[in-house]
């Protein structure tokens, strides 16, 4: 198969190769050509979760897998409306439909959906439901090629709104920034760079909680990152329990307001100490149990506060004495700017001038749309061998 062969030839010749076989800056590959690379195993899996959202999948009247390569490529090419993808397909004899596998019907001419074929798959038939199901999927697909790869993945994450201006009527004004806005919320793997999850918020929500929702979805396809890096707006107490004790994950957030004579370890143990000798008939409770395990022991009995202010403490503790540690970590999170630079770069796709439609259902379906497209040519790139620049723009004509 002609994938196995590139494959092959990456495994031979190492990713200078790699870089060639999928682009470079003195060799560039267009969107469209590196799309149409997508290995046919991972092609089998995308469709098949794309078919749940019809009745039966055998009546379509087009291809699905080309449907959604379209989508992407009309993300990745900064297009807004269906009539622009429509002509793009349908120009120099349908060369970049027939690349992702439209067919010629009985006429001899290639059979491509119209622009409201194409705005029902996107709006209606995908949505913002069936779209979430996707999003999985490529986490799972990504993980599997990670791993069969060697190469780390989401061991790291971090998390950051990112300004989604906007004059539509559901738009809120934030004072903040001084704009009418949404928040286009996204989640990054610190190792690859690459997005993990995105949706748009009310430009005045309060995000803070939308760490513990994102690890969920992670861990629903088997990833369970080891460190979170987040910014102060994540600073609240059930944060730091939660992630620390049901998670498993070192918590490095930013204090948003660090206390000018911060609580003392000494008061944190008394306060925790009595509220565990009130669950002392609860099961597990242990008489000769240290702070740590009196901590965790409280927030998995819903004691969030209680416990989230012994973490809080602790990393606290660790930024003071200790903050090249810390902030080495922490600081990971700088990394962020770097994915947000391509999510936004005009190459790529820019929410405020790229997204079909308005009011938030539509800002939502676009933003999930272009973390769909930057994770589907990162994986294509790992699959081949690729070990780095999986979100690169750069050897990629658009």
């Amino acid at each position: 198969m002609y994938e196995e062969k590139l494959k092959k030839v990456a495994e031979a010749f190492g990713g200078r190769t790699v870089q060639l076989l999928l682009g470079s800056e003195e060799n560039p590959i267009s969107i469209e050509e590196l799309l149409a690379r997508i290995p046919s195993e991972i092609g089998y899996q995308i469709e098949s979760v794309l078919a749940r959202s019809y009745k039966d999948p055998r009546k379509c009247d087009y291809p699905i897998l080309p449907q959604f390569l379209s989508v992407v490529f009309m993300k990745t090419s900064r297009m807004k409306w269906f009539t622009q993808l429509d002509r793009a397909l349908r120009a120099n004899n349908c060369k970049i439909a027939e690349l992702f596998g439209f067919k010629k019907n009985l006429e001899g001419k290639t059979s491509i959906p119209d622009k409201n074929n194409f705005w029902y798959f996107v709006k209606v038939r995908i949505g913002d439901k069936h779209i979430e199901n996707l999003l999985a999927e490529m986490l799972r697909l990504l993980k599997e090629t990670a791993n069969r790869n060697k190469i780390k993945f989401a061991e790291t994450v971090g998390q950051d709104p990112l300004v989604f201006e906007s004059n539509d009527k559901e738009a809120e004004y934030n004072g903040h920034y001084e704009k009418k806005m949404y928040k286009a919320q996204a989640a990054y793997c610190l190792d690859t760079i690459i997005p993990l999850y995105g949706d748009v918020k009310g430009g005045t929500e309060y995000a803070g909680n939308d760490s513990i929702a994102y690890i969920e979805k992670y861990r629903a396809v088997g990833i369970k990152p080891k460190r979170v890096c987040l910014d102060g707006e994540y600073d609240n107490l059930e944060n730091f329990a939660l992630l620390n004790v049901k998670y498993k994950c070192g918590s490095y957030i930013r204090m948003h307001t660090p206390e000018i004579t911060p609580e003392t370890e000494k008061h944190i143990r008394r306060d925790l100490k009595k509220a565990y000798q009130k669950v002392w008939n609860k099961p597990g409770f242990k008489s000769n149990a240290t702070t740590e395990e009196i901590a965790a022991f409280l927030a998995e009995k819903g004691e969030l506060e209680l416990s989230g202010r012994y973490y809080r403490s602790r990393y606290r503790k660790l930024a003071v004495n200790n903050s090249r540690e810390f902030y080495g970590v922490y600081h990971r999170r700088s990394l962020e700017e770097t994915v947000n630079s391509r999510l936004l770069d005009p190459a790529l796709m820019s929410p405020e001038t790229t997204c079909n439609g308005s009011g938030k259902r539509n800002k939502n379906i676009h933003w999930k749309w272009c973390i769909l497209s930057i994770q589907l040519l990162a994986l294509i790139r790992m699959y081949y061998g690729a070990r780095r620049d999986f979100t690169s723009v750069k050897g990629v004509a658009f």
